[in-house]
């Protein structure tokens, strides 16, 4: 590879550009730009429902100031581009309640909403083009989520928010109007020094977990204004030696990463309805399904629960952890603790995970009771779907099951805008801004001249 001409090396990165490009703001349909309504309203909710929380609170803290030219969600203070995306995206991300995209491993494309509101906020920027800059940074996430990895990038020890890099720098210097030399440099730069380890998903989480993704879009901010100040970055930062492709990722398909723009990727991305890491939604969907035939979980004798191979996989990491879950994130992450949660408290949102949950016996005694196998036939349904089934036994001998393939929210069985509202409402009762005037407010920003109306509803006069 070292033998390559600079040209050959530097193409990927140079056709990614030319596509943004050639994508003007106004060809963008109708039902794409109330798709990225629903998604800033979704992840708006998530921030100002993540605020409060204990990893936000330290990362305000950290970045927090009386000035600042970029608003903190849920805080009166404000701070720099650079310190709102990491303050904003670890509010967002707090309680992995945020949206994502069917495929081999975790893919949030929404957690570079907040660097594009943040440097949208600093700029005369229209909502139709921060509505571009969402759809470029969506549909590159999503093309690197199933373009690249040998298998998947996470099993070669990198976290799947590695890519929130390359798709970060991608919105947030198309919306600044980089282009050419200059928007290479920028996603060069942001490929070679924002890649994180895998390492904050395993075992006992910590709560740096919260702030991973927002450590990545902060330094693909940082990225796209070195390039912007004239920085240039190495011409082979994806497909060079030592680049992302070698490095990271193991393999690429151009087909999938370089194809021209057709169905826009954000149209198929999922809404979250249970407070739960993508592979438990259709486990916690069946069991509260199967919670509607029978009384007390008292009556509850044996669960099996059946996963797609590699959901079976993946939850066989760190199984002491996953059955004690210690903290949020930990549990959120347990397909088994959502599954006892569920069927004990009959819901599955944020509460669910607070510290009297986590200890909650009759929770702890059903995980006790649950065995967790792989199921070949829901395995053909995956990457597209995370499918499981959830079988109870009874005391009585009797036995119920359930099996889902395409959970609520899940982009072939999509939210409704109430449905998506009362998320939302769920996520602000403690904020003081209507769930109503969010959701307006996001699915008219294509209109706005500014998003100061959608940034206003972030703004806080209490403090915490």
């Amino acid at each position: 590879m070292t033998d390559r001409p600079v040209t050959q090396v530097r193409a990927v990165l140079a056709e990614l550009v030319d596509l943004a490009d050639g994508l003007a703001a106004e060809a963008l349909s109708d039902d794409v730009l109330t798709e990225v309504g629903r998604r800033v309203a979704d992840a708006v909710g998530c921030m100002l429902g993540g605020a409060t929380t204990g990893p936000a609170r330290m990362t305000y803290d950290a970045v927090g100031s009386t000035t600042g030219e970029a608003t903190l969600a849920g805080d009166p203070r404000r701070s720099s581009i650079a310190g709102a995306t990491l303050a904003n995206s670890t509010s967002l991300r707090s309680l992995d309640f945020m949206d994502g995209h069917p495929g081999p491993y975790s893919c949030h494309p929404s957690l570079s909403i907040p660097a594009i509101l943040a440097t949208a906020e600093t700029r005369d920027v229209s909502g139709l083009d921060v509505a571009r800059a969402i759809v470029l940074a969506y549909e590159l996430d999503a093309r690197l989520q199933l373009a690249s990895g040998d298998p998947d990038i996470t099993v070669r020890g990198w976290s799947g928010s590695t890519n929130l890099a390359l798709a970060t720098s991608y919105g947030v210097g198309a919306l600044l109007g980089l282009r050419g030399r200059r928007l290479v440099d920028a996603m060069a730069i942001a490929t070679v020094h924002a890649p994180t380890l895998d390492a904050s998903s395993r075992g006992q989480m910590a709560q740096s977990k919260a702030a991973v993704d927002g450590m990545v879009a902060m330094s693909a901010v940082t990225a796209v204004h070195l390039a912007a100040a004239g920085m240039t970055g190495p011409l082979g930062a994806y497909n060079g030696d030592g680049g992302f492709v070698t490095a990271v990722a193991g393999r690429f398909d151009p087909t999938v990463l370089l194809a021209p723009f057709g169905r826009f990727r954000i149209l198929d991305c999922y809404t979250k309805v249970y407070n739960a890491v993508k592979c438990a939604q259709s486990a916690a969907a069946a069991a509260l399904d199967l919670r509607k035939e029978f009384g007390d979980t008292d009556e509850i004798s044996a669960v099996t629960l059946r996963l797609a191979d590699r959901d079976w996989r993946n939850q066989l990491k760190d199984v002491a952890d996953r059955r004690r879950p210690a903290n949020r994130d930990t549990a959120n992450h347990s397909v088994v603790y959502c599954v006892a949660a569920a069927l004990v408290e009959g819901d599955l949102g944020a509460r669910q995970f607070d510290q009297q949950c986590l200890t909650d016996r009759r929770i702890l005694n059903l995980i006790d009771k649950t065995t967790i196998t792989r199921d070949d036939q829901l395995t053909r349904h995956w990457p597209a779907a995370n499918p499981a089934t959830v079988e109870i036994r009874l005391s009585s001998g009797a036995t119920c099951t359930k099996t889902v393939l395409y959970p609520p929210g899940h982009p072939r069985n999509p939210v409704t805008t109430a449905q998506l509202a009362a998320k939302v409402a769920q996520l602000t009762v403690n904020g003081g801004r209507s769930a109503d005037e969010i959701l307006h407010t996001a699915l008219q920003l294509a209109t706005l001249p500014s998003v100061r109306p959608m940034m206003n509803l972030l703004v806080t006069t209490n403090g915490h």
